[in-house]
């Protein structure tokens, strides 16, 4: 057998990882210009908006150890984890139950929920809802764990590339 062996299964294929990075980049504006605003929304209020704990901690820390370690979590650790609980076991569920918008909206508001930020709760859950369109359409994990983990790694790029986020 000569040639190269591929795999028929669509979390296999190359583009699936393409299709989620490209996603990503399509998503982050949206969610960034979200949260923009419900952040000036809460302090219009007197509410507080503090950052997420992670990029807190990802901006307070100068320690490489850290910043490596977070980096892993929030590009591999998370994406795989929250993938695979949100859209591979809360939306197959409930969709699969007969209620597919309570699937979509369930599962985007707790992926929002999880991550115990007021400003952020919106953003993400629109988040959530696309990531489960993306694995609806696309029939693969992969392209949500590739659009998530790129979403989580723009921050690490911007901070390496001197960005603050409140200037």
């Amino acid at each position: 057998m000569t040639g190269v062996q591929t795999c028929a299964l669509p979390i296999c294929r190359p583009s699936a990882i393409l299709l989620g990075v490209v996603s990503a980049l399509v998503l982050l504006p949206v969610c960034y210009l979200l949260l923009a605003g419900v952040r000036a929304g809460l302090q219009a209020a007197g509410l507080p908006a503090p950052a997420q704990q992670s990029v807190s901690l990802l901006l307070g820390s100068s320690s490489l150890l850290v910043r490596g370690s977070l980096l892993v979590v929030a590009t591999l650790g998370a994406p795989l984890i929250e993938e695979m609980l949100f859209r591979g076991v809360f939306f197959t569920f409930a969709r699969d139950l007969g209620y597919p918008r309570v699937a979509l909206l369930g599962s985007s508001l707790l992926f929002g929920m999880v991550h115990f930020n007021l400003a952020a709760l919106l953003p993400l859950a629109v988040l959530g809802i696309a990531l489960a369109r993306l694995y609806e359409r696309s029939g693969s994990l992969l392209v949500t764990i590739a659009a998530h983990a790129t979403f989580n790694l723009v921050p690490f790029i911007a901070l390496a590339l001197g960005f603050k986020p409140d200037e």
